[in-house]
């Protein structure tokens, strides 16, 4: 395989990803309002006993704007760090 076939594929299997991550994304909301219109917390699958769990956790974000307005930039920058991130980003030319 030579180096435009590689990109073919993994743009191919990018769309692909793409589409089943919008059809779980759609599944998954469904099945979370089916439970709770059953008002459960777990289903199990079809062909063991497998299945989904409902699980709630809390997220916590940091405002960034916000940290940076109230702490500066500094200080902000003397408690982070930074790591390089290589990455494939799809694109019409060069």
């Amino acid at each position: 395989m030579n180096l435009n076939q590689a990109v073919q594929q993994h743009l191919d299997l990018t769309a692909r990803i793409k589409s089943l991550n919008e059809q779980r994304s759609a599944l998954g909301n469904a099945i979370l309002t089916g439970m709770d219109e059953q008002e459960t917390s777990f289903v199990v699958g079809t062909e063991d006993d497998h299945g989904l769990k409902k699980v709630e956790t809390v997220r916590w974000t940091l405002n960034q704007k916000a940290v940076k307005e109230e702490m500066g930039d500094e200080w902000v920058t003397a408690h982070s760090t930074q790591g390089l991130v290589t990455s494939l980003r799809l694109s019409r030319d060069k």
